[in-house]
């Protein structure tokens, strides 16, 4: 699996020439002292860092040794990972709007780093620029060597779809002697997902463990195949994170983490 990684990196360095996309960084730093309040309760976190891009919620990475470089990472744009997030640690109350910086309007990408220690707040903005494109003649053909290479990901998803796996799982708390007293309205699963497409309820992260999580992890064992996640073309085993939410009218909202 190694191999065929590197074997990927390095057809993609092959195919951009040096030079095929520029970058500017500019820093800044500030205080904001609300901050102290988080670190305060946490007392283990050393710092916490993240990526802000437009359009998403960052990935929180909470740093804990520095030596060792341990950290700890929670997916904000992921309800799961943010439920756990705000019920361990508490809210993040540092406002994007305070991580803006002038932005040169010729810039076709950017994204802003952020590492807080304390109160201290350092900001990296990078912005990313297109150069003039460099055709290359091999053969008769013109081959344009500037261009944007994506990483396609298959989606990790229940082949028969989410909507019937939430109805299932209405359905399995609907049979319990007492549907309407449930302990806990929110529910976070780790699945193993295997090459195979069958699935397996790893370990439950949150939510009442008795009579309901029991039969959602019942509906969570029986909700295969599932499309397995792929490396290199090939099926390889994989976890996942599933939140449930059981709404007033008793149906089950079902949320799986975004892919960055």
């Amino acid at each position: 699996m190694k191999r065929c990684i590197l074997i990927a990196i390095a057809a993609l360095l092959l195919a951009l020439p040096a030079g095929a996309q520029k970058t500017q960084t500019r820093t800044r730093q500030f205080v904001y002292p609300p901050l102290r309040a988080f670190f305060t309760r946490n007392p283990g976190v050393h710092s916490v860092r993240y990526t802000v891009r437009p359009g998403r919620l960052p990935v929180l990475r909470l740093v804990t040794d520095v030596q060792k470089g341990s950290l700890y990472s929670h997916n904000l744009d992921f309800s799961g990972d943010r439920y756990l997030f705000e019920r361990q640690h508490g809210a993040w109350t540092l406002p994007d709007s305070l991580l803006r910086m002038k932005r040169n309007p010729k810039a076709v990408e950017h994204y802003v780093e952020v590492t807080v220690r304390q109160d201290s707040v350092f900001v990296e903005l990078t912005e990313v620029f297109p150069q003039k494109k460099k055709p290359v003649r091999k053969g008769d053909d013109e081959v344009d060597y500037d261009q944007v290479f994506t990483k396609v990901e298959k989606p990790v998803l229940p082949v028969r779809g989410l909507p019937v796996l939430g109805r299932e799982a209405a359905a399995a708390l609907s049979a319990l002697p007492a549907p309407g007293a449930l302990g806990d309205s929110v529910f976070l699963f780790q699945l193993l997902i295997k090459k195979d497409s069958s699935v397996q309820t790893y370990r439950q992260l949150a939510g009442d463990t008795t009579a309901a999580g029991s039969a959602l992890r019942g509906v969570l064992d029986r909700s295969g195949p599932w499309s397995p996640s792929e490396e290199c073309g090939r099926g390889v085993h994989t976890y996942l994170k599933v939140f449930m939410r059981v709404q007033p009218d008793h149906s089950v909202y079902i949320e799986l983490p975004k892919r960055h």
